[in-house]
């Protein structure tokens, strides 16, 4: 194969061609989506854990879990199901409906 010889006057002309195409080159503007907050998002992370607990398995387990509420309050017990705004929650033998917006975090304490 045969080398291609470039001039001088070439690479000259190549330049000013990459400089032209930069200039004329336009960015575009993209409307950010506002961030969500730390809160909200640890919430997400903790709803997605709880929904990954709730799902059945072959061996049907149970994970005993520790549940903080923004309240302050702690619940131990075992997670039944699972819908868009709640939490269906076995505490001591009673179930009680958790509100997923009131969970702050969750811990797995062990199988039941």
């Amino acid at each position: 194969m045969k080398k291609k010889r470039v001039s001088l006057n070439q690479l000259e002309t190549l330049d000013q061609y990459i400089k032209a195409s930069h200039q004329e080159s336009v960015v575009e503007e993209v409307a950010l989506r506002p961030l969500k907050d730390h809160v909200e998002l640890e919430n997400e992370r903790v709803i997605q854990e709880l929904a990954t607990l709730v799902k059945p398995t072959r061996l049907n387990l149970k994970h005993e879990v520790k549940l903080k509420l923004f309240n302050g309050e702690e619940m131990i017990g075992v997670p039944v199901s699972l819908d868009e705004k709640s939490l269906l929650f076995d505490s001591l033998r009673k179930q009680v409906t958790v509100p997923l917006s009131d969970i702050e975090s969750c811990r797995i304490l062990g199988i039941k």
